[in-house]
């Protein structure tokens, strides 16, 4: 006896036994829908099908691009990399730099004649400017979280489980922009 050749019936659907094709299509209009801001419950009147069809088709689609696109997101995580990397060594280096010793001049009025003047040099020690760690720890944190390492747990020996964060408080001043600038924050170019 031959075995009977049975045409491959399309998978899922209604019913269990919809084709390949009306399958694609109803998940590209999902995709389409959501993408264009409708919630799931709107989705699933629109196309006549359930919610939980609707949650089910955008779960397995979303899965399916980031499966596909793997290289890419690979690549921009790299890129991000990077850029935070970049950040923080351009911080640190406005740091360092603001650490520096700042010459300045200065002329004030003397109270002994009336158009007695007095010229003098200052030099300023700085302990540098905290703007520019706080913007660092903000780029390390970044860099953390991206690499999936904003949520460590360790065990310090016991049973217990010990949390690991790497979210520093942020210093008490006003963030600074640090990306192509030669001004030190607090005062101007011309003090140097």
């Amino acid at each position: 006896m031959k075995p009977s050749r049975r045409r491959p019936r399309g998978r899922g659907g209604r019913g269990g036994h919809e084709p390949t094709l009306r399958i694609r299509q109803r998940a590209q209009q999902v995709i389409d829908l959501a993408t264009a801001g409708r919630k799931h419950h709107e989705i699933a009147e629109i196309l006549g099908i359930s919610q939980a069809a609707v949650s089910k088709i955008a779960e397995r689609e979303d899965k399916r691009w980031a499966r596909e696109n793997q290289h890419l997101i690979q690549r921009h995580k790299v890129d991000l990399l990077r850029k935070y990397e970049r950040v923080y060594r351009e911080a640190m280096d406005a740091w360092q730099a603001s650490k520096a010793q700042r010459t300045r001049r200065r002329q004030r009025k003397s109270g002994v004649g009336d158009g007695d003047t007095m010229a003098e040099v200052v030099i300023d020690d700085s302990h540098g400017d905290s703007r520019y760690l706080d913007i660092a720890r903000r780029a390390l944190a970044d860099r953390a979280r991206l690499l999936g390492l904003d949520g460590l747990r360790e065990t310090d020996g016991t049973d217990e489980v010990v949390e690991i964060t790497l979210d520093i408080p942020s210093l008490p001043t006003a963030s600074a922009s640090v990306a192509g600038t030669a001004k030190q924050p607090g005062g101007s170019n011309e003090d140097h």
